[in-house]
């Protein structure tokens, strides 16, 4: 997959600015038939935060791939 570095890094910040404090959690959603990452969190005081972007699949495996992280390692 391949996608735009600094499209990603905006999303991930908007996403990041509700993750909870504590865990700092965001979920990544490779969504390859749709060519987006999905990128969300869950704050439970605040809400929930989801932000796309679009990416190109450089393979034809249509399984999609989901991870969850600490933001900060992604900056």
């Amino acid at each position: 997959m391949t996608l735009e570095r600094k499209g990603f890094e905006s999303a991930l910040k908007r996403v990041s600015y509700l993750a909870e404090r504590k865990q700092k959690v965001v979920k990544i959603l490779w969504e390859l038939e749709a060519t987006q990452a999905t990128l969300y969190t869950e704050a439970t005081d605040i809400g929930d935060a989801v932000d796309s972007v679009l990416m190109k699949s450089v393979t034809s495996n249509s399984e999609n791939i989901s991870i969850g992280l600490k933001y900060h390692y992604l900056y």
